[in-house]
């Protein structure tokens, strides 16, 4: 997954290969597009980013949000683990685990406060990066 952070105008998309396309939901949004960048890639999640590159055709999942850098040690470490059971994401919300990867964001502090910033941005997506 690729998670990129929104702009004014839309965020932008860095590829490296012949050219690029964003789909949304299966159907085309941004047709194949030569240079380097996408730009101007509206807020929202669902979309697949496919590059055509020297080796083959190379896709993956694309979100546009809000991407929050948490610091502060044994507190926002225990923010994403707290309580035992983890409590429901509200949906949209994601965290950059220690493998490198986006998943699905887990804790009571953090799933709380992720839903209170999507629904008071009109529902964007919402990712962390635990710095902690």
């Amino acid at each position: 997954m690729i998670f990129l952070q929104r702009q004014a105008g839309g965020a932008t998309l860095q590829f490296t290969g012949t050219q690029a396309r964003i789909l949304k939901d299966g159907k085309v949004f941004i047709d194949w597009t030569k240079g380097g960048t996408i730009a101007n890639i509206p807020t929202g999640e669902g979309y697949t980013v496919e590059i055509s590159t020297s080796q083959g055709l190379v896709t993956d999942t694309l979100a546009v949000g809000v991407v929050i850098w948490t610091l502060g040690q044994s507190n926002m470490k225990g923010w994403y683990q707290e309580p035992a059971i983890p409590a429901q994401s509200p949906g949209s919300t994601y965290m950059f685990s220690a493998s490198g990867g986006w998943i699905p964001l887990t804790g009571d502090g953090a799933t709380a406060f992720a839903a209170d910033i999507s629904a008071s941005l009109g529902g964007v997506p919402v990712a962390f990066v635990n710095g902690a």
